[in-house]
């Protein structure tokens, strides 16, 4: 999925990734069920917890639900890998900045545990979601 992200928004979560000394890649590939390559922003690894994270950030509401729409749809493709890897779990990481996202965007991306909602603005809880 290419990323029309700010940089910035990127920048800031992998220093604190790294300031909590959780090991990690970026934009490592995946094959999702449907043979298309996702690339998840994030891959940490800690030994209680394996997390993908996709951090949604945008200032327009007009691109909002598009960005939460493809990152649904990249879930969707490579939730086969949860049946593989026990560990894992998928985190949608919301820049929060601006109120741009809807109750909608959050409901289709929590459907059926696809996954779990983090929000930037709370940066410790967020952080334990991929330590526990």
């Amino acid at each position: 999925m290419r990323s029309n992200i700010s940089k910035s928004i990127l920048d800031e979560v992998e220093e604190f990734i790294k300031s909590k000394q959780i090991s990690y890649e970026k934009n490592e590939k995946f094959t999702g069920q449907s043979g298309n390559i996702w690339k998840p922003h994030f891959h940490t690894n800690h030994p209680k917890r394996e997390t993908f994270i996709y951090v949604l950030s945008t200032g327009n509401s007009g691109t909002a639900s598009g960005i939460s729409n493809r990152v649904v749809t990249a879930w969707y493709d490579l939730r086969y890998l949860k049946t593989e890897r026990e560990l894992l779990r998928f985190v949608s990481l919301f820049d929060d900045s601006t109120s741009v996202w809807t109750q909608e965007d959050f409901r289709l991306l929590q459907l059926d545990g696809l996954s779990e909602l983090s929000f930037w603005s709370n940066k410790e809880e967020f952080a334990s979601k991929l330590m526990s």
